[in-house]
């Protein structure tokens, strides 16, 4: 199982952190549910609100992962990135050798919060195309490329005013991840709505993530160089 760490992106090695299924009930057949079982029990009940939204006790949507399978999740996102990152790297001599530079860092994927709204909300995994830059990983390779070598790390006025941006959208999901919940187990005439804007929030949230990561990095390496990445590397990534 993968063993995360060094948070730019080239290795992990570090803990796993906490779960981002944390602070969820469990219901008794011992599953994590985003609406759980009981509020779906009844017809006079929330059920009725929840199925006019389409939805079902046990869809993929309402189940939450385990920590087992988010991290069998990672494994798999790690191996194709190293799959295509080899693929990548057979196109360039070695003065022209690349490193993955994880755009939000991997530390952020460890909190509790963020690892609830990133995973469980966006469903994102930091090592997926859309969070990569391909960086040269040494002088020699940055004069081939063109390109800023690797920096190994993340300057700290970076990891605070992106903390202040994740936090704001982690707080704000929070809270409507509450009002939908109340909502739907009071009955509420207006709660599939809620349901239904719930889903539209995290759709949005996803792009504005990685908005996020595209333009934190270009302040970082400077806007010339990640448009000569796009020019150079676009073809390899999804953004």
């Amino acid at each position: 199982m993968t063993n995360f760490g060094r948070v730019f992106g080239r290795k992990s090695n570090a803990s796993r952190g906490s779960s981002p299924s944390i602070g969820w009930p469990r219901d008794n057949d011992g599953i994590q549910r985003i609406f759980s079982k009981e509020m779906w029990e009844g017809e006079g009940s929330a059920a009725q609100v929840l199925r006019l939204a389409g939805m079902s006790p046990d869809d993929p949507e309402n189940m939450l992962p385990t920590q087992e399978v988010v991290s069998a999740r990672m494994d798999a996102k790690l191996v194709q990135r190293a799959r295509w990152l080899d693929a990548v790297n057979a196109e360039f001599p070695a003065s022209g050798q690349l490193e993955p530079y994880s755009m939000i860092p991997w530390t952020f994927w460890h909190e509790g919060r963020f690892a609830s709204l990133l995973i469980l909300g966006c469903k994102l995994y930091p090592a997926e195309k859309w969070n990569t830059l391909l960086l040269p990983r040494d002088d020699e390779s940055s004069r081939y490329h063109g390109l800023p070598k690797h920096p190994g790390g993340y300057p700290d006025a970076f990891n605070q005013a992106l903390r202040e941006k994740l936090t704001a959208i982690a707080d704000h999901s929070r809270m409507i991840e509450d009002v939908t919940t109340s909502k739907v187990k009071n009955r509420d005439p207006k709660a599939s709505g809620f349901v239904m804007a719930r889903a539209e929030m995290y759709r949005s949230y996803t792009e504005t993530i990685k908005r996020y990561a595209l333009g934190f990095s270009a302040i970082i390496f400077g806007e010339d160089a990640i448009e000569r990445h796009e020019q150079t590397f676009g073809c390899h990534l999804e953004r």
